[in-house]
């Protein structure tokens, strides 16, 4: 979720180790901190959850966003739902 993203934002640094198929091998368990699940189904990867967090987590690094107050005004970052957005005519 997005405080998840936030304290992640935080950290030095970063690994995502992504499984396949059956998952990964049992041994990386014990280089592990957390396990990151983004729903109940089944990928053929662990890629799309990957980018899915690092998208998340990297907007939120000061200066990675042009316009700093961008994300604080997103919609999960209050807990509110987002106003309309609408396309601007041609």
């Amino acid at each position: 979720d997005q405080a998840y993203a936030e304290d992640l934002a935080q950290e030095e640094e970063l690994i995502f180790i992504c499984g396949h198929y059956e998952g990964y091998d049992e041994r990386i368990k014990t280089l592990v901190t957390d396990e990151i699940s983004l729903g109940d189904y089944v990928l053929t990867g662990g890629e799309l959850a990957a980018m899915t967090m690092i998208d998340a987590t990297v907007r939120l690094i000061p200066e990675v966003i042009g316009k700093e107050s961008s994300h604080q005004d997103d919609s999960f970052s209050s807990g509110l739902l987002e106003y309309p957005q609408y396309t601007r005519p041609y």
